[in-house]
């Protein structure tokens, strides 16, 4: 069952390493390195809640609060001049 999975592995090394005990031991622990490289870095990626890993945040106000722009005039609804 172990060869099989082997042979089936779309990048299975040469044949002079499948028919090698030592060899494939090797190349096995090596994928098992590498599979697992590569989930702690996805899990990495995708686990990250730092706002700094992002191009954009949205801060979201919690609607008691006045809107003024910078000389602290009420501006209501309306968009403040650059802010557009």
């Amino acid at each position: 069952m172990f060869y099989d999975s082997i042979y089936e592995c779309p990048d299975k090394p040469p044949a002079h390493v499948i028919n090698n005990n030592d060899l494939i031991d090797k190349w096995y622990e090596k994928k098992i390195d590498e599979i697992e490289a590569n989930m702690r870095e996805s899990n990495r990626m995708h686990n990250s809640s730092n706002a700094y890993d992002y191009d954009e945040v949205i801060v979201f106000s919690s609607g008691d609060e006045q809107d003024y722009d910078e000389d602290d005039e009420y501006y209501g609804d309306e968009t403040v001049e650059g802010y557009e």
